[in-house]
């Protein structure tokens, strides 16, 4: 078992733990919407500038500015 990630429009909007033949065999809709992904969830983007998945924005007030080498948002101050 592994984790899959549904992509639509570069953004997670579902992930489960499933077999890739699961995958496959169309039951949870095209395969080609699911990718093998680990430590990815609802509402992570991809970004093509970073080539991975961002995590999203905290909701906190404040400005964030997105860090690439460490995978995260931090506080601009």
């Amino acid at each position: 078992m592994a984790n899959y990630a549904k992509i639509e429009n570069n953004t997670v909007v579902d992930v489960i733990v499933a077999e890739q033949a699961f995958i496959d065999s169309g039951a949870v809709g095209d395969p080609n919407d699911w990718i093998l992904a680990d430590n990815i969830g609802i509402g992570f983007e991809y970004s093509s500038e970073h080539n991975r998945y961002i995590p999203p924005q905290p909701e906190e007030e404040g400005t964030w500015q997105f860090n690439a080498e460490t995978n995260s948002w931090e506080p601009v101050e």
